[in-house]
């Protein structure tokens, strides 16, 4: 809707060169979001201190987003090697996919973790 001009303003969205090409950003921070891996309260089987436990299992990240692009960086840097699910689907969406055991994990912003049944494993890292 920015883009199309039907809206003026709009806050938290992150910084990529390709939508600075578009829209024209603060000069000012407006804050930054942090991104943690998510698992059910129920899965035992991926540990927060032996993220080796995350190789092979499934993680769902939305496709071409922020998340992914840090995700990727972060698992290349401790060597971690699970199946990246490309995902397009809203985090509603997504937090019920990890709670139905359709993804072991789910990579998205920090403040879920406050509002859904869901326990932070590690941050990945924030834009």
């Amino acid at each position: 809707m920015l883009a199309e001009g039907k809206i003026d303003l709009l806050s938290d969205v992150s910084y990529t060169e390709e939508r600075a090409k578009q829209i024209l950003y603060s000069a000012e921070p407006m804050g930054s979001e942090g991104y943690h891996v998510f698992i059910t309260p129920t899965n035992n089987e991926i540990k927060p201190d032996d993220f080796s436990t995350f190789n092979g299992k499934r993680l769902g990240v939305n496709k071409n987003s922020i998340q992914e692009k840090l995700f990727v960086e972060w698992a290349q840097k401790h060597d971690v090697h699970p199946e990246i699910v490309e995902l397009t689907a809203k985090t509603p969406e997504l937090l019920d996919m990890l709670a139905k055991d359709e993804i072991d994990m789910l990579v998205t912003l920090d403040t879920y973790g406050n509002s859904a049944d869901v326990v932070p494993v590690c941050k990945i890292g924030y834009a």
